[in-house]
């Protein structure tokens, strides 16, 4: 029941702000078609969003904006986000992959989410292995086994050496320096014309998380590189302020190393998976697309 209330207020909150800016202008002819492609990983498929309280019936960033689109133009919209993508597999496709790259060709607009999981890949993996498990269930039955306080310690240890992530996050923004701006030029490549609006990352962390400056540390390094190739290339919409704002709820992203361990103590394994999510919910996609649909007024 408290999921489906908190997917319900998320939805309800997402609604008021995509209903709110539906009859903004886009200087255009209702009868201009436009081609609207988004590249990116899980954030841009739209998980954890929710149009319904199917959990597989999506609502993310991209299908807001697609919609907002709609109501000046005759849109031709590609979702090309994939799960799990990092930055150097988004660059293969965009450089190798023919199929791929005549979905993207000749598009107007193009929208990015990427470098998350450059990150991200390895966390799972480092996680299962410090609590003796090997995937999410057995992880959450091994944290139940422990104390409270035992299961913090070894959560907050994860950003000590010889932890893997001390060494696999500044490699993951390395990836990132070498592979983004090679992106940016095959997406001008294939869609020269094209209004290209890159997001930032968020931290996905709630405020006074255990890792919290660890991650942001890295995150911001990749959101400098960001911003250090965008003049004349392309604008940002910066998700990290719009989710900084919520860092200190649950409104935007359910995440939270705490909440985790706390649900796998009090036996909710529901809860233990809506607290290991890093992807924004409906409200935090709503965040996005306010970003995006103001940099293309």
């Amino acid at each position: 029941m408290k999921r489906r209330y908190r997917k319900l207020m998320a939805m309800f909150a997402a609604a008021f702000m995509l209903f709110s800016v539906t009859f903004a202008s886009v200087s255009a002819s209702a009868q201009t078609r436009i081609k609207y492609t988004a590249l990116g990983d899980s954030v841009t498929v739209g998980l954890s969003s929710y149009k319904s309280l199917n959990p597989v019936d999506y609502y993310g960033y991209a299908d807001m904006l697609d919609d907002y689109l709609e109501i000046a133009f005759d849109v031709d919209y590609r979702n090309l986000g994939e799960e799990g993508l990092d930055s150097m597999e988004l660059l293969g496709m965009l450089t190798n992959d023919v199929v791929f790259q005549g979905k993207v060709a000749g598009s107007r607009i193009v929208t990015i989410n990427i470098g998350s999981n450059n990150l991200l890949t390895p966390v799972l993996p480092t996680v299962a292995a410090a609590f003796g498990a090997t995937d999410l269930k057995s992880l959450y039955d091994n944290i139940r086994k422990l104390s409270y306080s035992v299961a913090m310690a070894r959560y907050a240890a994860l950003d000590d050496p010889p932890s893997p992530l001390v060494q696999s996050f500044p490699a993951g923004v390395e990836v990132f320096k070498a592979t983004f701006p090679g992106i940016i030029t095959a997406v001008k490549t294939l869609a020269p014309g094209a209004k290209i609006v890159v997001n930032n990352l968020y931290n996905p962390m709630q405020a006074g998380d255990a890792l919290y400056s660890f991650v942001d540390k890295h995150i911001r390094q990749i959101n400098a590189v960001i911003t250090e190739n965008a003049p004349g290339s392309y604008v940002i919409a910066n998700s990290y302020s719009s989710f900084k704002a919520y860092e200190t709820s649950r409104l935007a992203v359910t995440f939270s190393g705490r909440n985790a361990i706390l649900a796998a103590k009090l036996g909710s394994y529901e809860a233990f998976l809506m607290a290991v999510d890093p992807h924004p919910t409906t409200f935090g996609h709503t965040l996005i697309f306010v970003r995006e649909r103001n940099l293309l007024k």
